[in-house]
């Protein structure tokens, strides 16, 4: 929807209440009295430690990290029933940078649980990580592939740590390799040992997928097949050797004994592939065995060849299960040379968008063209791009010749607004990248009809139409009755029929009397106008007598520097009127004398609504009068109507307008008349408008309401 201008509508949406018009709801005491005046976590690295709760059901923060090496959005839960799941009360974040997060509970009894999807990042390799799940006990700081051996076979940290021969000193639940101020050489172990176990977990369950499990499936039954050897190795006092051929083929022969159960697989085609992805896990292990600096460029090229290996495995097992014999090509680095020049490769670092909107009625379904950053690319090479199945990827597709991302179907913005999409890079060498992107649609009006008013009841508890009635004739009798007696008490004023700054106006009918911070005017009849200054003391009668005798061409002649605070028209009876004006509102008092006991007596338009010129308070009052005398005589006439519009749209900014019913602050209330949507309540209705306007769009100029100021009396009611 295009915004328009709302700054009219206040005034616009009904006549005066002393005009033959009548509307359902009341607006015009304003004009009514104006014209009777005269017309993730810390970033540090060093995840901060605290103990369980002990006693106290308190809530007691859980600060950590999870790391593979740190793994950026991440899902991470305090699994307070111990199913794996993520229930509604469970709490929950998505990581920082540096795999942070921070978690409040009342509970001593949970595991931390960590879920990446394809909008995580491995920070040490650059690449997407998607579709693993980690675990540590609720002691710990860290969430690692070793704290997942832990709990998920029940091992010690000193057994996990003994087996895959950690540094000495090193406890699995607390070290971060990443932190700062870790000891490099431990770091450096810890973390090339992480990078294997997750080599070699992520790449049979690759081809488990390939193969056709479901990737949960896959990574638990490849999880669950490292676990077991781990445990076997525990109970013997042994060790793993994630580079070791034969300690290997345990993995491998242990990982065809659980995929014999997983749900949609092809065991023949998993077993096909398992000899070569032994052998380029090997490979891949080896490689980053050779790894001297963790924050090297060197040690981050060859990590990302771990989201390369999974990509090939998982082609190769999609492939042979599609066709026998036709797998293994895929997968080259089952010769280590392939293995080193990968290495040296550099995973994408960036995803771009040429646009990220569109027209509800464009004739192309294209929103954009995308784009990948990345510094060794063979030029003239594409990059494989896909749709991560996440939030809103449904609807699009990618035109991989072009980069063109599209919608499947015409958009429509009434339907649907905003969408959500990640999309993934891949780079020649298999390693990629991903970026989530938030795309809107635009609204289009192509025709009069289409500028509505819509409303929408939010609250009733009697029958509306019938209580609204009541409630709106009501204040249209309070409006009459009051217009009435100000009316009739104004045309005893001579300065009101002498306007002030005209040549009528001399002291044979009025004098000027000079006050500390304004001057006060006072007819023959004894009628007054006092007005106040924010911030101007005159120091004469000049002063005050250059303001009645102005130039009308000249508006710099109008001027007050300051402004007005205030403004009050009296007489013998008492105060008629009290206009109150400051910097966010402006409000409209009545005297106590000029409207009866219990009902409205003052109307406040929110926002700014006037500066410090006196012209645009005097030709208000009388753009004002004007609309007001046609009123009483048909309809209100559409030229002095749109030139009353045209001049508060310039000069006010209003956002409501609230009418008081003698100290009741809620009795009408409208808000939100610059945007599309304004509030109207009641005493116990709300109702809430969208007004959809085409009039900016279509250059209809003075009339940005196109519907509703133009119906009938009847229509009006029939609306309601």
């Amino acid at each position: 929807m295009e915004r328009g201008s709302r700054k009219g509508k206040g005034l616009n949406l009904a006549p005066g209440i002393g005009g033959s018009n009548t509307a359902p709801f009341l607006l015009t005491p304003l004009g009514l009295i104006l014209a009777n005046c005269g017309g993730g976590g810390s970033t540090s690295g060093n995840p901060v430690s605290q103990s369980p709760p002990s006693s106290t059901p308190s809530s007691v923060s859980y600060s950590g990290n999870v790391v593979k090496g740190p793994l950026n959005n991440a899902l991470v839960f305090l699994d307070l029933n111990s199913d794996g799941i993520k229930d509604s009360d469970e709490p929950s974040v998505r990581t920082g940078s540096d795999g942070s997060y921070t978690l409040t509970t009342s509970s001593s009894n949970f595991t931390i649980v960590a879920i990446s999807d394809d909008t995580t990042i491995d920070t040490s390799s650059g690449t997407v990580m998607s579709g693993i799940t980690l675990k540590a006990p609720s002691g710990a700081t860290v969430v690692t592939p070793t704290t997942t051996l832990m709990k998920e076979g029940d091992l010690t940290a000193a057994q996990v740590a003994t087996v895959l021969g950690l540094p000495s000193g090193v406890d699995p639940t607390s070290f971060n390799p990443y932190a700062s101020g870790a000891d490099a050489t431990k770091a450096l172990a810890v973390e090339k040992v992480s990078q294997q176990l997750m080599s070699v977990v992520n790449s049979f369950a690759a081809s488990a997928e390939g193969a056709g499990a479901s990737q949960a499936n896959a990574f638990t039954a490849s999880l669950k097949s490292v676990v077991e050897v781990v445990k076997s190795k525990a109970t013997a006092s042994g060790t793993l050797d994630l580079t070791n051929s034969t300690d290997l083929d345990l993995i491998k022969t242990q990982a065809s004994t659980e995929m014999a159960s997983v749900s949609g697989i092809s065991k023949t085609a998993f077993d096909a592939l398992a000899a070569d992805t032994t052998t380029a896990i090997k490979n891949v292990n080896t490689k980053i065995g050779s790894v001297t600096d963790l924050t090297s460029d060197a040690a981050k090229n060859t990590f990302s060849t771990v989201s390369a290996l999974q990509d090939q495995v998982k082609t190769a097992a999609t492939a042979e299960k599609a066709s026998a014999g036709s797998g293994s090509a895929s997968i080259t680095f089952k010769t280590s040379s392939n293995v080193d020049t990968a290495a040296s490769n550099k995973a994408p670092t960036d995803i771009a968008l040429s646009s990220s909107s569109i027209s509800e009625a464009a004739s192309s379904l294209v929103i954009g063209t995308l784009s990948t950053t990345d510094s060794d690319q063979t030029a003239g090479t594409a990059f494989t791009y896909s749709l991560a199945e996440l939030d809103d990827y449904s609807s699009f597709s990618i035109n991989q010749a072009t980069g063109e991302l599209s919608f499947k179907s015409q958009p429509d913005y009434e339907t649907k607004s905003s969408y959500k999409v990640t999309i993934i890079s891949k780079d020649e060498g298999g390693k990629s990248f991903s970026e989530t992107f938030s795309l809107t649609v635009t609204n289009v009006r192509d025709s009069i009809d289409e500028a509505l008013i819509k409303a929408t009841v939010n609250y009733v508890n009697q029958d509306i139409y019938t209580d609204l009635k009541t409630l709106y004739d009501t204040y249209v009798e309070d409006g009459r009755s009051t217009n009435s007696k100000v009316d009739a008490e104004l045309k005893n004023a001579s300065f009101y029929l002498n306007k002030w700054g005209s040549t009528q106006f001399n002291s044979n009918n009025s004098s000027i009397e000079l006050t500390s911070d304004g001057f006060t005017i006072t007819d023959s009849s004894n009628y007054k106008l006092q007005v106040l200054f924010n911030d101007f003391s005159p120091s004469s009668l000049s002063q005050i007598q250059q303001l009645a005798n102005i130039d009308t061409s000249d508006p710099t002649t109008w001027i007050v520097d300051g402004g007005f605070s205030s403004m009050k028209l009296s007489g013998p009876n008492g105060d008629i009127i009290d206009v109150d004006i400051n910097s966010s509102s402006t409000t409209f008092n009545i005297g106590s004398n000029f409207y009866d006991a219990g009902k409205w007596n003052s109307i406040k338009l929110h926002g700014k609504t006037l500066d410090n010129s006196v012209t645009n308070i005097l030709t208000l009052f009388e753009n004002i009068n004007n609309v007001e005398k046609s009123s009483k005589v048909s309809s209100t006439d559409d030229t002095s109507f749109d030139t009353l519009r045209d001049f508060v749209k310039g000069k006010f900014d209003l956002t409501g307008i609230s009418i008081f019913n003698d100290g009741r602050a809620d009795a009408i209330l409208y808000e939100g008349y610059s945007g599309d949507v304004f509030t109207q309540k009641i005493e116990d209705y709300s109702l809430t408008y969208t007004v959809e306007s085409i009039a900016s769009e279509l250059n209809i100029p003075g009339k940005d309401i196109v519907n509703y100021r133009h119906y009938t009396t009847q229509e009006r009611k029939d609306f309601i």
